[in-house]
């Protein structure tokens, strides 16, 4: 006598069947992980500490001397300008 198995009855073995191998797959991952490793930071006597104020200081030094070198007033575009390629352009 033949037992009968009906697509509901397979369908729910072969889910159960994934189910179980990806539960496998994802313990084999989490076993085989390396744990983290912790680094340890060495600061080196050889490299000099930066100091930004000093730095700060020396930029605004330097760039006080400069000035603005654009003669050319950018405005903003008008609403008939807006439809052209370029609206900078008069």
């Amino acid at each position: 006598m033949k037992a009968k198995l009906d697509k509901q009855l397979f369908s729910l073995i072969g889910s159960l069947v994934m189910f179980a191998a990806m539960i496998g797959a994802f313990y084999y991952m989490w076993q085989t992980a390396q744990p983290v490793k912790k680094t340890v930071v060495v600061i080196s006597n050889k490299y000099k500490i930066v100091d930004l104020g000093d730095t700060l200081t020396q930029a605004t030094s330097l760039l006080a001397s400069l000035r603005s070198q654009a003669t050319l007033p950018v405005t903003a575009p008008s609403a008939e300008e807006i439809g052209k390629d370029n609206p900078f352009i008069p």
